[in-house]
């Protein structure tokens, strides 16, 4: 996903660069949202005047949305900020800065490409005595929203910069060329964006060239290279200036802003240029960002064309071996030089061997019972050999000679939908893939070279009933000798993961490890788990077995049987990599008896659903927040508890949640998510434990794991997978994952559902699921609260001397308590109406503290000038300092005489700034004669 932000100025002076935005972004929905590209469009609007500084921030994914609110923006009118209506800028400089800042709330690991559009320059820092009231409140608008204590532009920018890394590009797009074009300079420069000024001022000059902009922005994006700058696109710009930023310097403070001199022009085709491969760069192709290149591909592909031969009949046996073995010491040679592909050549003379050993001949294959699937098969291969052998161009070509490989293994194919990026199947992690739909439509040989990259293969790209699917996946028929041995023998090199990279868009020659088993375990799981319960058809069942089939077959290097017969877990590793070590390790000849696979099966498996169960229940939460916080309100009986609770709240007055163990079994056990992954569980149950489709499972999801109800709620508690774990840092600092014990040596899953650790975690998910209620019913208690304090001390300044003395201890804290502050409210608005006798004796015990000698609450340091507060009569002020004079009370802060600091870390070298305002203070009530 690509971040395209907007920051925009929408002081008074904005005008017609707002309607040029307008036209802008409508543009962006036709020609952009409609783009194989995913994009989050972010408007930040920023203004200001007298009152405050007002900034927003509004993102969509959505183009008509965002359309929709853009048109509504008005000048001086911040989006959702009724009160701040008719702000208009207030002094010259604006505050950007504020704009600015909202780029730390936003995700920075998207690529985000900024244009902050502006026709003035940011407030700078002033000394606060000469500092506008716009300025002013744009520094406390930084601090309360952001924590930003230093309001100096760089290091605002700093702080951008330490969040995004490399990942943003902000332009600047400054109108009315001035000296401001030196410091937005440095701004674009810091982070590889350009500084452009509109030739006119006029909102369609802004919109072509914005649109203009976007759109080569975009082509490179999709091609993931940048591309260069054509007339056209020159024209498309043209109504800007690009200014060369070649010789601007980065200033470390504002105060540092003289050694730039204004820039000047640059030549727009260069600048544009550099602009669209730094956007490139940083959008990037996650694929190349992971993947690594082959190495000797042609050997490779010579060799699996050998062994095709020998297995079709075409090369005598030991012809086969000679030559294989010659390419064998030349792939084993380079992996020997290297630790990276040390793993990638598994294929030895053995497998070879073994191969052609168990490979019929073709009069034997086509009287057997699958004659017509092993027929294609031979067909197939023989007919790509002759036409490898035929083509001169193959022999140097690495791209045609893989998509001769390619055509072996056209017969046998799952044609899938994966999410795109950039319009190309997305492959951030092959084991992750998420494969959205699978099918067994059949493909025109055309279809099929059109999607290994092969653009003559077919003029008008893939047909149209095929335009659905955007790769296509390799696998083995069951009842096919041949396709399977060509597939194993493939496995044993790169050439499947280069296939991958293939149908992926890679170049060729690339590939990412694992490309080929991360997606066939993909496809499985996607096959056999859904969010809704789905019974599957006959050719899907048929495709499951077969992808199954697939993954049991290939050679797989770095293990020893016996590693292979555990099945270690740990919550990082993507469902798809457990279950294809868990198809790997039921393989068929490990499955002779059900005695001998509750022997050995069943702790694995059951190891595996319980991980399995917990990935779902992760999603569960991530995508489908709504429904998961519905489905446990009602698995806890928390919307029952509430309606009876009376005053008392279930979550504001416990700590706990205490709920009924079977009432929640009985939720879970009935709720859409269940069912779903019981069906889902039952389905890979299938394909593990059954020979064919036409047999049943030696367990039942039952009788593997008898308690997968109570678990399943346990899980949905514990929301996380790593919640049942805890990790530790071994030698070259690998992560091992062991389980959570709880309680004297417990598992947390053996745990029972209403002891205190759930009790507590579903307390802390329903916290989270109703966290606006919470905060309602707070407001609520705090307004009730705050009503009843300030009816007890109206009625306590209302109340006889004595009454108030007495009361006063059990009211106030000390004298910086919010009931202290409110007393004097009080007694100023009762001034009018108390006796002037009994208002001076409530003042003098609430500046003291003291009534003679006996203390009645902490009044703390003594207030520089009490009679600030409240008018003093002569009387009153000359017992006030005759008190202080006899007591000797201290008329500054004191800190301890070691010079040791308190708990707040204050001492006599180091006061507090309230500290250090009292000793400067000249003159106070107490020192008046």
């Amino acid at each position: 996903m690509i971040h395209l932000v907007f920051i925009l100025d929408i002081t008074g002076s904005m005008c017609a660069e707002l309607e040029g935005v307008k036209q802008t972004v409508a543009r962006l929905v036709r020609s952009v949202f409609s783009q194989p590209v995913e994009l989050r469009v972010t408007i930040v609007t920023f203004t200001e005047d007298a009152r405050g500084c007002f900034v927003t921030k509004h993102s969509f994914t959505d183009g008509c949305r965002v359309r929709a609110f853009v048109e509504k923006i008005e000048l001086c009118k911040p989006p959702g900020l009724p009160h701040a209506h008719s702000a208009a800028g207030g002094d010259h400089p604006e505050n950007q800065k504020a704009a600015l800042a909202q780029l730390l709330t936003m995700k920075a690991e998207l690529p985000t490409i900024a244009f902050l559009i502006t026709d003035a320059a940011p407030h700078l820092v002033v000394p606060s005595s000469v500092a506008s009231a716009e300025t002013l409140h744009e520094i406390a608008w930084l601090k309360a929203k952001h924590g930003v204590t230093n309001p100096d532009l760089f290091s605002i920018l700093d702080r951008i910069k330490e969040r995004f890394g490399d990942r943003l590009v902000l332009n600047v797009i400054k109108y009315v060329e001035n000296d401001d074009h030196a410091l937005y300079a440095a701004v674009a420069k810091c982070f590889g964006g350009v500084l452009i000024s509109p030739v006119e001022r006029s909102p369609e000059a802004l919109a072509s060239g914005l649109v203009g902009l976007l759109t080569h922005l975009f082509r490179g994006f999709a091609k993931q290279q940048a591309e260069p700058v054509t007339t056209e696109s020159i024209q498309s710009v043209k109504a800007f200036r690009f200014f060369d930023l070649t010789p601007i310097q980065s200033p470390r403070s504002e105060a540092e802003l003289w050694i730039n001199a204004s820039p000047v022009a640059g030549a727009a085709d260069q600048l544009l240029f550099n602009l669209v491969k730094r956007t490139t760069a940083i959008v990037g192709s996650r694929f190349l960002k992971r993947s690594i290149r082959a190495v000797n591909v042609m050997d490779q592909i010579r060799l699996l064309l050998v062994v095709a031969r020998g297995l079709v009949g075409l090369m005598p046996r030991e012809d086969v071996l000679k030559r294989a073995q010659v390419f064998l010491d030349r792939l084993h040679a380079v992996a020997a030089r290297s630790h990276e592909y040390r793993t990638h050549f598994k294929l030895s003379i053995e497998h070879v061997r073994d191969l052609l050993d168990e490979m019929p001949s073709e009069p034997d294959l086509l009287g057997g019972e699958d004659a017509s699937t092993s027929m294609l098969s031979f067909m197939t291969v023989k007919e790509a050999i002759e036409l490898d052998a035929a083509d001169e161009h193959a022999l140097t070509d690495p791209h045609a000679q893989l998509l001769s490989v390619a055509r072996l293994f056209v017969g046998h194919l799952a044609v899938l939908q994966l999410p795109s990026h950039l319009g190309v199947p997305d492959f951030m992690d092959a084991w992750s893939a998420r494969v959205t739909d699978v099918s067994n439509d059949v493909l025109s040989v055309a279809d099929y070279l059109v999607l290994l990259g092969d653009e003559e293969a077919s003029v008008g790209g893939l047909s149209q009933r095929n335009k659905s699917y955007n790769y296509l996946q390799l696998m083995a028929d069951r009842r096919d000798g041949l396709a399977s041995a060509l597939l194993r023998a493939a496995s044993g090199t790169q050439l499947l993961d280069l296939l991958a990279a293939l149908v992926a868009g890679a170049p060729t020659g690339t590939f990412g490890p694992n490309m080929f088993r991360g997606t066939s375990a993909a496809c499985l799981l996607s096959m056999l788990a859904h969010d809704e319960p789905r019974m599957l058809r006959e050719y899907q069942w048929k495709m499951a077995f077969n992808m199954a089939h697939t993954i049991r077959v290939l050679i797989v290097g770095g293990s020893s049987a016996s590693s292979e017969r555990a099945l270690e877990m740990d919550p990082e590793s993507a469902p798809g990599r457990l279950l294809f070590r868990l198809v790997r390790l039921l393989a068929p000849a490990a499955r002779q008896t059900t005695a001998a696979l509750a022997d050995t099966m069943t702790v694995p498996m059951r190891a595996f659903f319980e991980e399995f169960a917990a990935s779902r229940v992760q999603r569960f939460v991530k995508y489908d927040t709504q429904g998961y916080h519905e489905l446990v309100e009602a698995m806890l009986g928390y919307a029952k508890r509430e309606a009876s609770g009376g005053s008392h709240h279930a979550l504001l007055d416990h700590v706990v949640f205490s709920f009924d163990v079977e009432v929640a079994v009985r939720v879970v056990r009935t709720s859409a998510f269940a069912k779903a992954f019981y069906q889902s569980a039952s389905n890979l149950l299938r394909v593990l434990l059954a020979l064919d489709e036409s047999k049943e499972p030696a367990f039942t999801v039952e009788g593997l794991w008898p308690a997968w109800r109570e678990d399943l709620v346990r899980l949905l508690l514990l929301q996380k997978r790593t919640e049942r774990y805890v990790s530790q840092r071994q030698v070259a600092n690998a992560l091992v994952w062991r389980r959570r014990i709880i309680d004297a040596g417990t598992d947390v899953m053996q745990l029972p559902l209403n002891s205190l650790h759930f009790q507590t975690l579903a307390y802390r998910v329903l916290v989270a699921a109703k966290r606006d209620e919470i905060n309602r019913v707070l407001t609520t208690r705090a307004a009730q609260k705050d009503s009843e304090l300030r009816q007890r001390v109206e009625a306590l300044v209302l109340a006889p001397v004595a009454t108030f003395v007495s009361e006063l201890a059990s009211t106030i804290g000390s004298s910086s308590s919010r009931e202290y502050k409110l007393l004097l409210q009080a007694l100023r608005r009762h001034s009018a109406t108390l006796s002037q006798d009994v208002l001076q004796a409530k003042l003098c015990v609430l500046v003291t503290g003291r009534v003679n000698q006996r203390v009645i609450f902490d009044r703390g340091n003594l207030h520089p000038h009490p009679d600030r507060v409240m008018p003093l009569d002569l009387v009153t002020q000359s017992r006030l300092r005759g008190l202080q004079q006899a007591n000797q009370w201290s008329l500054s802060h004191h800190y301890r005489e070691s010079n040791k600091p308190n708990r707040s870390g204050h001492c006599i070298e180091s006061p507090s700034p309230w500290a250090a305002k009292r000793s400067l203070e000249a003159t106070t009530f107490w020192e008046v004669p």
